[in-house]
């Protein structure tokens, strides 16, 4: 992926390195994309298809691109290069999951991998861009390249606000199982096509800047997402009932709405008094105590009557005219005052940023700096993780070492590096996947532009960067195996020179360190564009004709319009009624038979 092929040794490339990314494409993305809570079973499997496809065809085109009339060569760097494209098929799929058919899934492998060998040729062979992860050529141009098909699929079945579309506690529990596999090989996947040198630096690299990804996707997530109040009603089936109230001979049934909670609002209630008659609202709602959380407070108290004490104080609430009061526990902080006089503990109020305190007139507070005042504002946030930041964000510091993990980053580059993929990719699910939705009507369902696109970009803007520093200063002559297109021309008593002093080095162009960051730029922007014109070109063809007709817009994400999927209804029918039901191990015990003694007993 980085180097001319000529260039490259296969001596170190081991059995073991291959599975670990074989690992990754099979078990990590193919249940990565089980969240869908009605398409696990093509997400699994449809991962599984299109791998095997890709891999056929990846190997017979790019070896005829590379073979120019000869024989095919095949050796552990093809598959190698397979297992790439299969990554780059597989990131397409994800913003297209659960919106195409199988039959347009294996089309759009036909047409993907001819256009990514063709991505893949200029960057390496003619630009010689440095991409040992294939953050470029494989996360950018599958990322583009799935949005491009994305959008014009979209153009005849639209996908956004699809009722199927979401995913269930046990759905992201499997997914989360591929979120692991991928985060602890996605080392060998940065480094296996690495020197040996350059692999041990990906290593490093790679689990530091996954590693601040994890931290970054974490706090950024509960700071981001703010608290949701739920509303809390009594009971089920809480709709309103009609009652029939027949008074005189033209009248007609009023409702009367009764809910308990929080957030209700008043009710109408007709009463027929003369010719005119108005409505009068009559509210039946419980008040809603402002902006609370519970807290419990350390400090120093001050009674009226002179004299203080150290008391820890446990903050309740209670409805009493809107308003926050505070009850101290002195005996134990843990236990609670009772609810029967109307005392209430903290789960049993909605989530807030803000507790606002009222404190009794006959004391005042000394809590850490707290204004001596008869009402205090104590900021005590309470958000929570969303799942879908925790499944996704902390991979992609992966993403964005790629391009650079085998360079000079240092540890602290890949650290800060990693923390800002995170964070990107954090605010991406939550702020600029909605935006694109309902600006530009791109729907993408695995959020593919925030895992691969934009971490993606940010590793090719700092590969620019790193190619900019590079000098002898800082490699040595391992310069020229990190940069081959910075080693001297060919045929040059400099070439001579260098290849007795490091046997391993190749002929390059001799560029400069501005010329490769040049090169490494325009990789970038080529791989981008080509990505999304070539995936929207496809996106079209695939919408073209019946043969390959697009789902109806009620068979998105939903496996039982191709699979056999169990009915829980039958099966748990088949289990009352003594029928088996699929059980791995099924025993018939068979009906006892009486004998003529036993009868008469």
């Amino acid at each position: 992926m980085v180097r001319s092929y000529g260039a490259v040794d296969y001596a170190h490339y081991s059995t073991e390195v291959f599975q670990d990314i074989h690992v990754m494409i099979i078990i990590g993305f193919g249940f990565l994309m089980t969240f869908l809570k009605r398409y696990g079973f093509s997400a699994v499997s449809l991962n599984l298809l299109l791998s095997s496809v890709t891999l056929q065809v990846a190997i017979l085109v790019d070896g005829i691109a590379r073979s120019r009339g000869d024989y095919i060569k095949l050796n552990i760097l093809t598959l190698m290069d397979a297992e790439f494209a299969c990554a780059t098929v597989l990131i397409s799929f994800g913003a297209v999951l659960g919106k195409a058919s199988a039959t347009q899934l294996v089309l759009a492998v036909l047409l993907e991998i001819p256009s990514w060998v063709i991505n893949k040729y200029i960057g390496v062979e003619v630009l010689g861009v440095v991409d040992l992860g294939g953050s470029i050529l494989v996360h950018v141009f599958g990322a583009y390249f799935g949005l491009g098909m994305s959008k014009m699929l979209s153009r005849r079945v639209p996908a956004m606000d699809h009722d199927q579309e979401g995913s269930t506690y046990h759905s992201d529990i499997f997914s989360m199982i591929g979120t692991t596999f991928l985060w602890v090989f996605w080392p060998s996947f940065n480094a296996v096509l690495g020197t040996e040198r350059g692999a041990g630096r990906a290593v490093i690299n790679t689990y530091l800047a996954l590693a601040a990804a994890v931290v970054a996707a974490f706090v950024t997530s509960a700071w981001k997402n703010e608290p949701k109040h739920k509303a809390q009603t009594q009971g089920t089936n809480t709709r309103p009932k009609p009652k029939a109230q027949t008074q005189g001979p033209n009248t007609r049934p009023k409702h009367k709405v009764q809910t308990q909670g929080l957030n209700t609002r008043p009710k109408h209630k007709t009463q027929t008094q003369g010719p005119n008659p108005r409505p009068k609202h009559k509210a039946q709602t419980q008040a809603q105590a402002p902006a609370l959380v519970y807290c419990t407070l350390a400090g120093s108290i001050t009674a009226g009557t002179g004299g203080s004490r150290h008391e820890i104080w446990t903050i309740y609430f209670k409805t009493d005219n809107e308003k926050m009061v505070a009850r101290s526990n002195r005996a134990n902080v843990h236990n609670p005052c009772p609810e029967s006089d109307g005392w209430k503990l903290y789960p049993h109020i909605p989530h807030a940023s803000h507790l606002i305190l009222h404190i009794h007139p006959s004391y005042t507070s000394h809590f850490n700096h707290i204004p001596h005042t008869s009402a205090a504002s104590f900021p005590c946030r309470r958000n929570k993780w969303e799942m879908v930041h925790v499944q996704n964000a902390t991979l992609a510091g992966g993403v964005a070492v790629g391009a650079v993990a085998d360079l000079m980053l240092q540890p602290w580059g890949a650290l800060i590096l990693g923390f800002l993929s995170g964070l990107l990719s954090t605010l991406g699910y939550m702020d600029l996947q909605p935006m694109l939705a309902k600006r530009l009507g791109l729907h993408d369902t695995c959020g593919v532009n925030n895992l691969h696109g934009m971490p993606g970009l940010l590793s090719g803007i700092v590969s620019v960067g790193m190619a900019l520093l590079a000098s002898e200063t800082i490699y040595g002559k391992d310069l020229y195996l990190q940069y081959p297109m910075m080693a001297p021309a060919g045929n040059t008593s400099a070439l001579l020179e260098l290849t007795e002093e490091l046997p391993d080095a190749a002929a390059g162009s001799a560029r400069t360190s501005a010329q490769q960051a040049l090169c490494q730029g325009l990789a970038l922007l080529l791989s981008m564009l080509l990505a999304g014109v070539t995936g929207a070109v496809t996106g079209f063809l695939l919408t073209c004709g019946r043969t390959c007709e697009s789902p109806r817009r009620e068979h998105l994400f939903a496996d039982d319009t191709w699979w056999e999927v169990p009915d829980a209804d039958v099966v748990l029918e088949a289990d009352r009624s003594g029928r088996d039901s699929g059980k791995l191990f099924s025993i018939q015990v068979p009906p006892r038979v009486e004998t003529g003694e036993r009868k008469g007993m």
